[in-house]
C-alpha cells in the first residue's frame, strides 16, 4: 500500500474531524468514518471505485476513529515479517493518548520468530509475562484488542497464516489510578477511553504543549484540569485551542 495515500486520507480524516465539524478527542477515536478510495477500499470492506478519496461510512461494529483506520494499522506493523505489531500498536495507545509515561522503562524484548504459538497474541504473552506492570495491564491489551486488523488494516477473525487459529480481542486495560476497564473488542475499548477522565487530561496536554512549545509544569494545572473537563463536556478542538491562548497563562505572560 502506498503510503503518500494512507497518509492522505488519515490528513483529510483529521481535517473532517477538528476542522470542518469542529469536535474533539471523543470523536478522532470513535468516529465510524474514514476517507476511503479505490485504492483502500478493500482493506474496509467498502464499495468506493473513484481513486479520490471521500469519506464513507463503515462498520461501526468494526471501525471507530483513527486507531482503527489502516494509517495507523499499516504504520504499526512489523515491516520485516509482515505480521501486526501488538507491542507497537499497544505502546502507542497507551502513551499517546493517555500519556502514560514509560521513561525508565527496560528495552523492549527481542521478538524473533512466533512459530511455536498459534496466535501473535500468545506468543507475545508468553514473551512478556515477566513484564506484569508494562505489558501485561497497559501495553498488551489494547494490542491485543487491535489485532483483529491485519498488518493492512483489513479486519480479520482469525490470523491470516492459520485460519483456524481465531483472533481474541478481548481484554482488560489498568489506568494509572488503578481503575480497570474490560472489553470484547476494539471498538468498545476506544469508546470507553473516549470517556475517561484520562485520555482527555492527555488530549489537553498536548493541546497545551503544542501550544506554548513547551512541557506542561504545575503552573498549568488548573488550565489543563479546565481543558480536560471541557473535552469530557464535548468541547470542540477549535474552542480549546482559543481558550488555551486566551488563558491567564498566556494573558500574563505577555503582559495583557
Amino acid at each position: 500500500m502506498n503510503g503518500d495515500t494512507l497518509k492522505n486520507e488519515a490528513g483529510l480524516f483529521v481535517e473532517e474531524v477538528f476542522v470542518k465539524q469542529k469536535k474533539g478527542i471523543e470523536e478522532f477515536l470513535t468516529a465510524p468514518y474514514a476517507f476511503v478510495s479505490s485504492k483502500t477500499a478493500d482493506i474496509y470492506g467498502a464499495k468506493v471505485s473513484s481513486p479520490t478519496a471521500q469519506k464513507t461510512d463503515l462498520d461501526a461494529s468494526k471501525y471507530a476513529g483513527i486507531v482503527t483506520q489502516a494509517a495507523f494499522l499499516n504504520h504499526y506493523s512489523r515491516e520485516n515479517d509482515a505480521t501486526t505489531s501488538i507491542i507497537r500498536r499497544g505502546h502507542y495507545v497507551t502513551e499517546t493518548i493517555l500519556c502514560r509515561d514509560f521513561s525508565g522503562a527496560p528495552p523492549p524484548p527481542t521478538l524473533g520468530k512466533n512459530a511455536d504459538f498459534k496466535t501473535n497474541r500468545e506468543y507475545i504473552s508468553n514473551l512478556t509475562k515477566v513484564c506484569g506492570g508494562c505489558h501485561t495491564q497497559v501495553i498488551n491489551p489494547p494490542g491485543f484488542a487491535l489485532e483483529s486488523y491485519g498488518p493492512s488494516g483489513k479486519f480479520r477473525l482469525t490470523e491470516d497464516a492459520d485460519p483456524s487459529a481465531r483472533i481474541n480481542p478481548t481484554g482488560e486495560f489498568v489506568f494509572a489510578d488503578e481503575s480497570k476497564i474490560e472489553f470484547k473488542n476494539a471498538v468498545e475499548m476506544l469508546k470507553q477511553l473516549a470517556k475517561r477522565e484520562e485520555t482527555h487530561q492527555c488530549y489537553a496536554k498536548k493541546l497545551i504543549e503544542g501550544l506554548y512549545a513547551k512541557p506542561t509544569s504545575k503552573d498549568d494545572g488548573e488550565l489543563l484540569l479546565n481543558l480536560a473537563q471541557e473535552s469530557r463536556d464535548g468541547a470542540s478542538g477549535y474552542d480549546l485551542i482559543i481558550k488555551a491562548l486566551t488563558s491567564d497563562r498566556v494573558l500574563i505572560r505577555y503582559g495583557k
